[in-house]
Formats: structure tokens, C-alpha cells, sequence
């Protein structure tokens, strides 16, 4: 049987922990917008488009999978924004969001693991000094 290694396991956590932070994006942008007009919807995609320099595909910014179940399809999204159609692949790994909140995960993750670690420690001192109370 073949095990995961650390570096492995780590790279899962840290996936797993963007997808559900992504996830909670989208489920709060969708609570915002879900009674703003197609006109103020459609803006902000032009407003990404704009920022990223390049059409934008759904799961590239916040609230795409949202607009694209409102409009029945991206495509809809993006001809109604009269925007063209995506030109650089659909990789997730290649979406600034993805890189952004990757590297954001991260260092949540180390100062979690640091606070955890430091915990540890002074529990331990606790102990050595006489003062630890259990409960």
C-alpha cells in the first residue's frame, strides 16, 4: 500500500481549504446580488474583464458560477456584457483568484499551525512549572 507524504497531504489540505473559501464566496456574493439588477451584474463582469485584461471564465471571479445559473449560461453572461468569449483555457490553476486565495490559505495555515505549536508549548511549561490544571 502506497502513503501520502507530507508534502502531498499538504497540498490537499491547502486545496480543500480554497475551494470551500471560494465556495463561501460565492454563496455570499450571490446573497448580495441576488436582487440587483441585470445592469449592475453585468457591469461588475465588465469590471473584471477589464482587471484581468481578458474575458473572464466563471470560475475565474467571484459570483461567475452565480451569474451563469442567472442567465441560464456564461455564454448568455458574456453576450448580454458583450464581451467575447474566453480566449485563455478554463484551468482553475492558471486564475489569479485561485493563485491569490491559494497563497492566502497558506499562511492561514502556517499561523494556525503556529498557534497550535506555541499552545503546545506553553501547556508544557505549564506542566514543568506546577501550574497546569486539568479540565
Amino acid at each position: 500500500m502506497c502513503y501520502p507524504g507530507r508534502g502531498e497531504i499538504y497540498e490537499s489540505v491547502i486545496r480543500n481549504r480554497v475551494a470551500k473559501a471560494l465556495n463561501e464566496k460565492e454563496t455570499e456574493f450571490a446573497e448580495k446580488y441576488r436582487f440587483a439588477s441585470d445592469e449592475v451584474v453585468l457591469e461588475y463582469v465588465k469590471s473584471c474583464a477589464s482587471e484581468l485584461k481578458h474575458t473572464p471564465w466563471p470560475r475565474e471571479i467571484i459570483g461567475g458560477r452565480y451569474l451563469a445559473i442567472r442567465f441560464g449560461t456564461w455564454k448568455n453572461v458574456l453576450r448580454s456584457a458583450e464581451l467575447p468569449n474566453p480566449k485563455t483555457p478554463d484551468i482553475s490553476e492558471n486564475f489569479a483568484i485561485v493563485r491569490e486565495e491559494t497563497e492566502n490559505q497558506k499562511i492561514l495555515y502556517r499561523r494556525r499551525k503556529a498557534e497550535k505549536k506555541e499552545r503546545r508549548r506553553q501547556k508544557t511549561l505549564a506542566k514543568e512549572n506546577g501550574n497546569y490544571t486539568f479540565g
